[in-house]
């Protein structure tokens, strides 16, 4: 049975994931319409989509990188 402290923290819990989704779609939605390069100094920013895994390994083999992914997810 879940108490009343348990339930205000569930419910917390879930306000701020659902928040951090919504704003990391809304940013990447943003960032994907306008492709931003930003330079400062020595700093600069890219828009660079990879299509995947981490450091673009199965780059462009999606059907493959979603069945591995599905076998880890079993």
């Amino acid at each position: 049975m879940v108490n009343e402290s348990q339930r205000t923290f569930i419910s917390f819990f879930s306000g701020v994931a659902l928040f951090i989704v919504f704003f990391d779609q809304l940013t990447k939605y943003i960032v994907s319409l306008r492709m931003p390069e930003w330079t400062f100094g020595f700093f600069s920013i890219h828009f660079i989509k990879n299509t995947g895994a981490g450091f673009g390994i199965l780059q462009n083999h999606t059907f493959i990188l979603a069945l591995v992914s599905l076998v880890v997810a079993l």
